[in-house]
């Protein structure tokens, strides 16, 4: 080979070297850009998903004591603990008496962020009260037959209601906390050494002597089928997605929500307010008197257990932003 080809040899391998170079930088730059935009997504997804968990906490607490003092328009905001690196903030807006605005943000410590909202209902007792149409609420459409005779001035009012809930809320919600019991007992106070027994499923209190170890204890009980209360006494409220059946002598003071069709039979009584959606057989000698103190005060005592956070459903989540 001659001095001019290895000349022009040299120079297309130089130029290759070269090329090759240029390439193995290009293929770094983007390897470095990929990995760079993969941490970021890493770290969007991160803040994001602890954003979500955390208003999912916030709604799972549900109600607090404090939500009482918080009027309309009010915001309140609490410092929350997510994981190490990260800083969570849950902030709670009152928009009416029952409707809130949940809010959680979750940032690092880069300054990148992430937040998720939702529109949530807490009952609130003094509301639902006053949302009974009447003593007895029956469903839409549904015949309601007294079958007995009923004391003087204390015959059922009955109103009309076009859905279950207890507000903008399915019975779902709310009997998820409580959808304790067999499909048939009787419920009465139980109390060991003077300490009332407040997981007992069939232990409803005692309502008829307030100084008793369960005097001052409310169930908050359900059921997702039928069920038969075979005479006893109790206080709360019950929430049941079936028929029920209150026979017996049974004395029951407080909220009962029945999906389906109520009957109150052999002698018993329910004081409070009654919801029963498939409508409603009163029998002989059977009374159900109204007091809306009976059903605000049950309402009341079992807000730490019923007192869930509930999705608003035509509202999704709004957010992220």
């Amino acid at each position: 080979m001659s001095r001019g080809d290895r000349g022009a040899v040299l120079v297309v391998t130089l130029l290759l070297v070269l090329a090759l170079l240029g390439l193995a930088h290009a293929l770094l730059v983007s390897a470095e850009a990929a990995y760079t935009v993969s941490r970021a997504h890493a770290r969007v997804a991160t803040l994001d998903a602890a954003a979500s968990g955390l208003l999912e906490r916030g709604r799972a607490e549900g109600w607090s004591p404090w939500m009482d003092a918080i009027v309309v328009g009010q915001t309140r905001v609490e410092p929350r603990d997510v994981a190490p690196g990260l800083a969570g903030v849950i902030r709670w807006r009152r928009l009416g008496a029952e409707g809130w605005i949940l809010r959680a943000d979750v940032a690092d410590g880069s300054g990148s962020a992430a937040w998720w909202r939702r529109l949530v209902w807490i009952y609130h007792p003094d509301r639902r009260v006053a949302s009974f149409p009447g003593v007895v609420s029956v469903g839409s459409g549904a015949m309601s037959s007294i079958l007995g005779s009923v004391v003087p001035d204390v015959v059922p009012t009955v109103g009309t209601v076009a859905a279950p809930g207890l507000g903008p809320s399915d019975l779902g919600h709310l009997l998820a906390a409580s959808d304790t019991l067999e499909e048939a007992g009787t419920p009465g106070p139980v109390a060991v050494a003077g300490v009332c027994v407040v997981d007992a499923p069939w232990n409803w209190g005692e309502p008829r002597d307030s100084t008793a170890p369960c005097g001052a204890y409310f169930a908050a009980a359900g059921r997702s089928g039928d069920l038969t209360v075979e005479g006893g006494v109790g206080q709360g409220v019950w929430i049941v997605d079936g028929d029920v059946v209150v026979q017996d002598g049974a004395e029951l003071s407080g909220v009962l929500i029945v999906s389906g069709r109520l009957d109150v039979r052999g002698g018993s009584t329910l004081r409070g307010r009654v919801v029963a959606y498939g409508g409603l057989d009163l029998g002989v000698a059977s009374v159900i008197v109204g007091s809306p103190s009976e059903a605000e005060r049950a309402l009341a005592a079992v807000r730490d257990r019923l007192g869930v956070a509930v999705p608003v459903h035509p509202a999704r989540r709004l957010g992220p932003g």
